[in-house]
């Protein structure tokens, strides 16, 4: 029997068993009423939804609204890293909260209604990958409501997407620039260390701004990368506005040998920035960072980019739309047009498959065939004999 009524004090309890768990234990939905004729009706109406959509709607009069926020704290917070809820947080209240398919019951939300919804959010400025992360937050909701049995379908599963655009050329610096490149950036003030370090490891920007002393080697040979540097969406006041995360994958931590170059411009950075310490005094905020603000501070990237690395880039007479990330990008394009293999290049970046690098660096890689490609048909066509 699928559901049944029990006395329960002065109330009666409809219990209607729905399934079973991935463990196999029994699932039941249960609601207490105060008379026998209301709990009989409920009984009659819930076997009714479990008959007609395979499932009980325990949250009927529930809006899109209650269910996000349900979802984002209940399942959400504890399954994604803080700087993915905070971004999760933010697209619940830019494209949810406060709009007409957010006061709808969370039940009756239809795939033409989301749908409708991303039409207007395109219609005011919103790309197609804005989309597609709100539609990301959305389905996981909805799927996470399917689980816990209060709707029959995920109806955010049959709305159609918008196409993403292909991806813009990628902006580095070319390998016989780069030289170029690390001459100009030794001539800043402070920090030439830094973008030194960038170019030359491939590192991820919020790796190399995390970086502690203590992360370094003996003689600075080698430098180990297990946290990176969030800022935070929103400033609290009393509180500081970043803060250390673990690396996103597990290849994400690496240990990088380091040049005696490279470690001889750390010394000296090290000994700069001993000078910086004594001359701000008590104002100096000592959190260990290799690199930071002149009190000791963590640098903020937007600030690096917008006034050092224009700067730099200027000086050395190269494209000054070069970005942070296109630092790290020249280093793997460099290294695999040295015919580097992908798997030291992957490693070396702290990508979590040698498939990823590959797609990433594809214009390089395809380049590799081309000529891999021409070697062999100057073997079979051009007369050339392979060696015996």
């Amino acid at each position: 029997m699928r559901g049944y009524i029990r006395k329960r004090g002065r109330g009666y309890r409809v219990e209607i068993h729905i399934g079973y768990d991935a463990n196999g234990k029994r699932l039941r939905h249960m609601k207490t009423l105060s008379n026998k004729k209301a709990a009989e009706k409920y009984l009659r109406q819930k076997l009714d939804e479990l008959e007609t959509e395979g499932a009980v709607r325990s949250k009927k009069l529930e809006t899109l609204e209650d269910l996000l926020r349900r979802w984002l704290h209940s399942t959400a917070k504890h399954r994604v890293r803080q700087r993915t809820f905070e971004a999760y947080e933010w697209i619940v209240s830019r494209y949810f909260l406060d709009t007409t398919i957010g006061r709808m019951p969370a039940s009756t939300v239809t795939p033409a209604d989301i749908q409708k919804l991303y039409a207007e959010i395109m219609a005011n400025g919103t790309g197609p990958q804005g989309i597609r992360k709100a539609h990301t937050v959305l389905r996981q909701a909805f799927q996470s409501a399917v689980k816990w049995r209060e709707i029959a379908v995920n109806p955010a599963l049959s709305v159609e997407l918008p196409k993403v655009e292909r991806k813009k050329e990628m902006r580095i610096i070319e390998a016989d620039q780069l030289p170029r490149f690390a001459s100009a950036a030794l001539e800043e003030k402070r920090l030439g260390a830094l973008w030194v370090l960038a170019i030359s490891t491939g590192m991820r920007p919020e790796e190399y701004l995390a970086l502690t002393w203590s992360d370094l080697g003996p003689e600075y040979r080698s430098l180990t990368v297990h946290r990176v540097l969030v800022r935070a969406r929103k400033a609290v006041d009393g509180e500081k506005n970043w803060r250390f995360e673990p690396p996103k994958t597990k290849k994400s931590r690496r240990t990088l040998a380091l040049e005696p170059e490279m470690a001889e411009l750390l010394a000296q950075h090290r000994v700069q920035q001993h000078g910086e310490k004594e001359a701000a005094g008590s104002a100096y905020e000592d959190n260990g960072f290799v690199f930071a603000t002149t009190i000791g501070t963590p640098l903020h990237s937007a600030n690096l980019r917008n006034r050092d690395l224009k700067r730099i880039l200027k000086r050395a007479g190269l494209r000054e739309d070069i970005t942070l990330y296109s630092l790290r990008h020249s280093a793997a394009t460099a290294l695999l047009k040295d015919r580097e293999s992908i798997r030291i290049v992957a490693d070396l970046l702290g990508h979590s498959t040698t498939r990823l690098t590959a797609d990433l660096y594809s214009h390089v890689t395809y380049d590799m065939l081309e000529e891999a490609s021409a070697k062999l048909g100057k073997r079979l066509f051009g007369g050339d004999q392979a060696p015996g």
